[in-house]
């Protein structure tokens, strides 16, 4: 026993050593570990290595903190210390939520998991330090809704089960989450700072009230912050309430060296809002940067890094501001040098949110500087350095497929909203566009497009027995073992995955050594297909629209062999919309046909573009989703009439689907045929069942468990019925089954093979598009779920005509090993068009396809 208490009071004199550096620390701890491990001290190891994960965390040694919590909870479980298990499980969670943003798609499982442990145990002030870590990480995400959800969580408990102090730190939490305003639409902006600025001044208050003093001057910063923000809104008001505020907090300096809080720090915050109140008030740059100045050689005294990197950005900003004012490039290159000095501090302190900030803004630095001074560098670095922010935030916009699938597609949409991603794709986009690259621009253009729904695609992707044929025996032996944790992952506890998932982010970093997994991870993480990475179909021709900040469309063509082409339209987006809210109804294309004329100028490069009888893929942008662009006017004929047409989100998309459709589909189907109001639809099922050698489902036994049971298995999948799309919320988009409805967020709970579906009921092909150009609908979620190619409807359509366009799509599936999906409904659509009663678009154009176009038939 005198031993083991030496070994523990070694361990604690190396750890708290003011002699020793944290390496030197780490070092030592690691040999009392060894020592203990000889011996048997199990109990004294999990000290050393609580010592070790601590020292770690602080130093930012992700690797060396990691290993030192799966040591812990293998040593807690060995002892049978249940509670302990969970309490460093808990812990090793809330540690690398706080160690980097990067770690989220390794917590988000455990963290769901261990709160509804903590919540069953009555753990009530661990799960509250649980919820207030895990609202933090949503905060650095931007994830506002979510982060406000999860600190008032927090701030509920801490009020019933902790103490004052824990309630008002809490209350900054919930201020930040407030704050998050990337994701409010701008009209709502004022508002949502309103209802912040409330609550705030409420915590304030309740602060006051219970004698807490050290957290109210954070508070009054955000408050002033809002202030700020809605100098436009009230300017007056503004002025006045940020005074009082700053007032406020500058009669506390007293009460906050009473409990113990540095002058110095506090000095440099008043300066922070000296500031801000200096350009609310007058715009008064000069008296700004005398006031942020203070704040810098402030934090810099106390080697307080984040807060001085926050400084070296504010007063960067300000350069900038003084540079639009004065046009003195002196001021741009006082800007990159803060600005660089801020971005050095943030990568130190593993502020993966703030990084791409200062490197967007180094990047406008460039950008300005090449207009000014033409310098082919500053256009060179402007583009490098938006190149770097985006993929940090493709980073963490991909580690939200964490979540659950509507989840994961809902903050997706909201990450591709973010201000900082949409500024860094706009600026990017049109430096290529003044710099005359086209092959940049149409680079960036993809990168703006659907990528939420690409990221989700790529979970899937499928790999081809050719491609495993052609990998040396190590490579085929990462992706065993990569595919062998992948299935323990989905078999196994939260706590094993959280360690699991490690493990498969290792091999992952393996595989994308390999020149031979290039092409893969390129199909998985719905990278922009160029010549190189991707190969795209070559007997089809890739059509994207595009919209610059001001509305002016572009049309970009692109061949599988050729740099894209460029086509400036003569339409505007407003004109787009215009002509969406005049005729985009179904009784307009019954009775009045010829007002699809007017869009004829959205398509007319295609003439001079491509050749009759090409494939065309069409990936619309912004309002022109949603407009059947295949039955516009080309030449005196609709364009699917020239050319079979498929329609996808993006060319990465599209290069998914394609992969996917490589497979050989399974030979079972399943036909569905609902309600007894629709005999096209019964009639349709139970004939495509004979002619498929299966048998149909029917009126009561097309339930929801009959479709849920069918579609897992079927390689070719048919619904004729009844569906609900709501409009403006596609998301709610319902089929109706004889017991009930199936929703996109329950087709998107689905694991279906690949397949090919078709979904012949009332706009079952209308998608709601979101910020980012990311749908959402029964297309996308059947995509995700599994789907390879899915045909849906744009608009309400006749029983009748679902029946006779079923009838027809269908006949060419026989006796083929391939089908082309394209040409099948451009044959089945124009066939419906050619019958004088049928001749307008309301009958036969409302049949789109989305996805990959050719299926391989099963044997």
């Amino acid at each position: 026993m005198y031993r083991y208490g030496c070994l523990d009071a070694l361990v604690f004199q190396t750890a708290h050593s003011g002699t020793l550096t944290p390496e030197e620390k780490l070092v030592q701890l690691g040999e009392l570990d060894s020592q203990m491990e000889v011996i048997d001290y199990p109990r004294g190891q999990l000290n050393a290595l609580s010592e070790i994960a601590r020292i770690a965390h602080a130093r930012g040694h992700s690797d060396v903190f990691y290993a030192a919590c799966a040591l812990q909870r293998e040593l807690a479980e060995r002892l049978s210390l249940r509670l302990q298990v969970l309490f460093y499980y808990v812990r090793d969670l809330m540690g690398a939520a706080m160690l980097s943003t990067g770690h989220f798609d390794r917590v988000v499982e455990g963290f769901d998991w261990a709160l509804g442990v903590l919540d069953g145990a009555q753990l009530y002030g661990l799960e509250a330090m649980f919820l207030q870590v895990y609202g933090f990480i949503h905060i650095k995400r931007n994830l506002r809704n979510e982060a406000i959800r999860l600190t008032r969580a927090a701030y509920d408990l801490f009020l019933k089960h902790g103490t004052p102090q824990q309630v008002s730190t809490q209350a900054i939490f919930v201020g930040q989450a407030l704050l998050l305003m990337d994701d409010v639409p701008l009209a709502d902006r004022a508002d949502a700072y309103v209802l912040a600025r409330e609550e705030l001044a409420a915590f304030a208050e309740w602060d006051e009230a219970h004698g807490i003093v050290d957290n109210r001057w954070a508070q009054y910063t955000m408050l002033i912050i809002i202030e700020v923000m809605l100098r436009f809104a009230d300017p007056e008001g503004s002025i006045i309430r940020a005074k009082s505020w700053l007032t406020k907090a500058e009669a506390m300096q007293d009460l906050l060296t009473l409990v113990g809080i540095d002058p110095a720090r506090f000095h440099a915050a008043l300066s922070e809002m000296r500031a801000l109140i200096a350009l609310l008030e007058n715009d008064d740059i000069l008296a700004a940067n005398a006031a942020i100045h203070d704040a810098l050689v402030t934090y810099a005294d106390l080697d307080m890094q984040l807060y001085l990197a926050n400084s070296f950005a504010m007063a960067a900003m300000l350069r900038i501001r003084a540079y639009h004012q004065q046009r003195a490039l002196v001021y741009l290159n006082d800007a990159q040098t803060l600005l660089e000095a801020a971005h050095k501090r943030y990568a130190r302190q593993d502020e993966l949110s703030q990084v791409p900030v200062t490197l967007y803004y180094l990047a406008v630095i460039h950008a300005e500087r090449w207009k000014a001074c033409n310098s082919p560098q500053d256009l060179t670095d402007a583009m490098s350095r938006l190149s770097s922010a985006h993929t940090l935030q493709e980073r963490m916009r991909r580690e939200l497929s964490a979540l659950s699938r509507p989840l994961a597609l809902r903050y997706k949409s909201y990450s591709a909203s973010h201000t900082l991603t949409r500024d860094i794709l706009n600026l990017a986009y049109s430096l290529s566009r003044e710099s005359d690259d086209v092959y940049s621009q149409w680079r960036w253009m993809q990168r703006s497009k659907a990528r939420g729904l690409s990221d989700m695609l790529g979970l899937h992707a499928t790999i081809s027995a050719q491609f495993i044929a052609d990998l040396d025996v190590d490579a085929r032996g990462l992706l065993d073992k990569e595919a062998e944790v992948a299935e323990q992952i989905a078999s196994c506890s939260p706590p094993q995955k959280y360690d699991l998932r490690r493990l498969l982010a290792d091999i992952e970093t393996q595989m994308r050594a390999r020149e031979s997994f290039r092409n893969l991870f390129a199909v998985r993480y719905g990278e922009v297909p160029d010549d190189v990475d991707v190969p795209l179909d070559a007997g089809a021709v890739y059509l994207d629209w595009f919209a610059d900040k001001g509305g002016h469309i572009v049309l970009f063509v692109k061949r599988p062999d050729r740099s894209p082409s460029e086509h400036q339209l003569s339409m505007t987006m407003d004109e787009v919309q215009h002509w969406k809210d005049e005729f985009l109804d179904a009784t307009d294309l019954e009775h009045n046909p010829r007002c699809l004329r007017r869009l004829t100028p959205l398509i007319e490069p295609i003439s001079r573009t491509t050749e009759p009888g090409e494939l065309v893929v069409l990936a619309p942008y912004g309002h022109i989703h949603g407009i059947p662009l295949h039955a516009i006017p080309l030449q005196r004929a609709p364009l699917l009439q020239r050319n079979p047409v498929v329609y996808s989100a993006s060319i990465t998309v599209t290069a998914q689907c394609l992969a996917r459709a490589q497979e050989q589909k399974a030979s079972s189907s399943a036909f569905f045929g609902i309600p007894e109001d629709r005999p096209g639809a019964l009639l349709g099922a139970s004939e495509l069942a004979v002619q498929f050698h299966t048998t149909p489902t029917l009126r009561n036994a097309a339930t929801v468990a009959a479709f849920k049971h069918l579609s897992r298995t079927a390689g070719l999948l048919y619904f004729h019925g009844h569906a609900e799309v709501n409009s403006g919320d596609s998301r709610s988009a319902q089929i109706q089954l004889h017991d009930g409805p199936l929703s996109t967020t329950d087709i998107l709970d689905l694991s279906l093979k690949p397949c090919d579906i078709a979904i012949i009921a009332c706009g079952s092909g209308r998608q709601e598009i979101a910020a980012g150009d990311e749908p959402s609908g029964f297309i996308p979620a059947l995509l995700v779920a599994g789907a390879t190619s899915v045909v849906a409807t744009l608009w309400p359509m006749r029983d009748a005509d679902g029946y006779a366009f079923s009838k027809l799509f269908y006949e060419s599936f026989h006796n083929t090993a391939v089908v082309d999906l394209a040409r099948s409904l451009q044959r089945a659509a124009l066939s419906i068009r050619a019958e004088e009663a049928t001749s307008s678009p309301f009958f036969w154009a409302p049949f789109v396809l989305h996805g990959a176009w050719t299926r391989v038939q099963a044997s």
